[in-house]
């Protein structure tokens, strides 16, 4: 009898370790639009809309983009996931709008540097600028880069998972676009090249940057995983 009560005593003390041992799943299982409005509503908390950011425009204050960034990251650590097209189309969509957000935190580090950043503006260039030069440079390719990015995703979103509930008019298509399409990489890739091509030219000054067309090729996973802390030059 005793030796019974030690072992009914033994397994539940091992059922109570087990069960303090292992935390229990709450992670969710979210439709599109269920989580689209999740992102909405941290969008919200930084007075901000996915739907109207572009660069030179409008943006999300630089100090608020690493707390979205990880509020983003605690809400998508918090889906289910699921082998539907409505997980998939949401973790898409969280992927372009963190790099939305990184795009932003470079372009103002690029912006704040000014004209004295560019080879090419009213007050003409000499090689005593070469170290902003340098600077905006480099913020403007990892702005180029991630940009390019982000606007991959959201063509995959909008191109692929056309037939998921909400997505083509949650996230807007055709002149209902999000304006992040209306940011003119093509523009800030121009001046990338100035820069690198006039500086080598007239200062004997080489700058190594990242080729952007290698950039759309790199693992996704590990572009992502390395958006959360966005690191100064």
């Amino acid at each position: 009898l005793y030796t019974g009560i030690a072992v009914l005593l033994a397994v539940s003390i091992l059922i109570i370790v087990l069960n303090r041992s292992t935390p229990e799943d709450k992670r969710q299982t979210y439709s599109f639009a269920e989580g689209l409005k999740e992102i909405e509503n941290i969008d919200r908390e930084y007075n901000t809309s996915f739907r109207t950011e572009r660069l030179n425009n409008t943006v999300v204050s630089r100090e608020n983009i690493p707390l979205m960034l990880e509020d983003i990251k605690q809400f998508e650590a918090g889906i289910r996931p699921m082998n539907d097209d409505d997980t998939r189309a949401l973790l898409l969509f969280i992927d372009a709008r963190k790099l939305m957000l990184v795009t932003q935190w470079y372009w103002q580090y690029a912006d704040e540097i000014g004209d004295v950043g560019l080879v090419i503006d009213q007050n003409g260039f000499n090689c005593a600028e070469a170290e902003y030069v340098t600077d905006a440079t480099y913020y403007f390719n990892e702005t180029l880069g991630y940009g390019l990015l982000a606007v991959k995703e959201l063509d995959a979103l909008l191109g692929n998972y056309r037939h998921v509930d909400g997505m083509l008019e949650g996230v807007g298509v055709d002149a209902n676009k999000p304006e992040f399409y209306r940011s003119h990489l093509d523009y800030i890739g121009g001046m990338v090249q100035n820069n690198v091509f006039y500086l080598e030219k007239l200062c004997g000054i080489q700058i190594q940057l990242e080729d952007t067309s290698t950039f759309l090729d790199q693992n996704k996973v590990k572009a992502i995983e390395s958006l959360y802390l966005p690191q100064e030059k």
